[in-house]
Formats: structure tokens, sequence, C-alpha cells
């Protein structure tokens, strides 16, 4: 689990760091992988329904059936912008798992790298470059084809590998976060078997100023440190995106943002958990 403390409010001490844009932010919250116990093709990873980026890769269940496998879990983030180049905070998605591989073996996401495959050669994303075997830039390493049991890696800021091959389990995607706007950071493993998830919360200084997420506003005066102000789920495997915004809002507030990314496709207690 990622987080993150954020200012809000301009003309706050000299140093501060101020989130970059009012308007048009975006929060990604990353779906958990699919998985398929009959065979039959492609398992679907955690996406994103509108081409954003940061998606898990499929795995793979060979045509004739016999072996469980799960996709990869999409990762959490939070933006300026729809692209995916502009992501400030991102919780890595972890692995999928398969069934003979070692079911709750794959390995989740991490920072500042996401978990190496406890059973084959691709591993986690990293602060520069996507794991071995597939990894990229925001998304999970897949075979593709349909002539194994693997699962698809997770994704992240540098998604996972995944390994092609039999009931080869893959690795997670990485976390990241940008210290030219981000007050403060740190960094928790997760392994709930989940959906992803993000949580905002008032910040260590309070004030005015009205936070806008998908149309609904919340005041942030009524909102005492450390207190709840919203929270959202991913899917199964699909992910949920808002549009947010600030304003009003007076010098040096600040919010705090939890970022949880999917978990790979497997069992309730799969290892390739959030990060």
């Amino acid at each position: 689990m990622a987080s993150q403390q954020m200012l809000l409010g301009a003309g706050g001490p000299v140093g501060q760091k101020v989130w970059p844009s009012s308007s048009g932010n975006y929060l990604y919250v990353g779906g958990r992988g699919n998985y398929n116990n009959s065979g039959g093709g492609p398992i679907s990873g955690g996406y994103w329904t509108n081409g954003g980026g940061n998606g898990g890769g499929r795995g793979v269940s060979n045509s004739g059936g016999g072996g469980n496998t799960g996709g990869g879990g999409g990762g959490t983030d939070i933006r300026y912008s729809t692209s995916v180049n502009d992501r400030l905070l991102v919780a890595g998605g972890g692995g999928g798992s398969t069934a003979n591989g070692g079911w709750n073996q794959a390995g989740g996401g991490g920072y500042p790298n996401g978990v190496d495959s406890p059973n084959s050669n691709a591993t986690g994303g990293t602060q520069t470059a996507g794991g071995n075997m597939g990894g990229a830039f925001g998304t999970g390493g897949e075979n593709g084809t349909n002539t194994g049991w693997n699962g698809g890696g997770g994704g992240g800021w540098y998604g996972g590998g995944s390994e092609p091959g039999q009931h080869y389990s893959a690795a997670g995607g990485s976390s990241y976060y940008n210290d030219q706007y981000v007050e403060s950071f740190s960094y928790t493993n997760e392994t709930n078997g989940q959906a992803g998830y993000a949580y905002f919360y008032m910040g260590t200084v309070t004030g005015s100023g009205t936070l806008t997420i998908d149309g609904t506003n919340y005041n942030l005066s009524s909102y005492s440190a450390g207190q709840s102000i919203a929270s959202f789920n991913g899917g199964n495997p699909s992910a949920t995106v808002k549009q947010w915004s600030f304003s009003g809002v007076s010098a040096g507030v600040n919010l705090k943002v939890k970022l949880a990314g999917g978990a790979g496709g497997g069992n309730a207690s799969n290892g390739g958990g959030t990060g």
C-alpha cells in the first residue's frame, strides 16, 4: 500500500511541494486479475476499460484445460491528466498465479521493485524498467499464446514479467512516487487478495476549500486531521476511474491518499497480493 501527503493550497511555507493542477486530475483504481479453473484461453488481467494504462497482463490457460491460471492485478494511481506519463503516485499490482505452479505464490506489488516470481525467471518491475519477461511501463507482461499455464504480470509504475511455459506464476509491478510534488511517502506490503482501493483523508494541515470527485463536493472545513473523506474500490477485473479537482483551498491545506493495486488472479490468499 502506497501512501502520500499532498499539498493543495498554494502559498504555503517556502519549499513546500504543491500539487500541479487544481482540475483535470484522475484516480485509477486497479482491478483484481481474473482467474479460470477450466482452461480455454487467455485470462484477463486487472485492466483499464478506457485504455488508461497500468493494467495487469493476461494469464494463459491451456485450451485442453487442467490449469488454474490468474491474470495480473492492475496498478492503482493518482495523476494530473489522463496520460500514464503523468502518474505521481502508483501502487503496483500483484502477479497472477497458477495452481500447479504454486497457487499462492506469485510475486506481489512492491516498492521500490515488484516481487519476483517464485518459480520462473520473471522479475518484478523496477523504478526504471519493466520486469524480465514482458513487463513494460505501466503494464504487466503476458504470454499471449494458448500453449501453457502462465500467470499475467502485475501492472504498476513498471509492470512485472510473465514467463511463457508450464505452470509459471508471474511477478508484481513496482510502486512509485514523484518527490517533486509529494510531501511525504510511505509503503507497506498488503496481501488481501482483493481488487485495488483508494482512500482520501484530510491531511495534517486543515482549512477551508472544496474537493470534488466525479461531481460530488466535499467541504474540507468539515473534516478534522486524519479523517476519512472518500474511498473507492476496483472491480474484477475492471478498473474504477474517477476525475477529481479542488477549489478555494486555503494556504497550506493538504490531503493524504492511500492506494493499493489489485491482487493477481487466484484464491483469497494469493501471494500476488496488493502493493
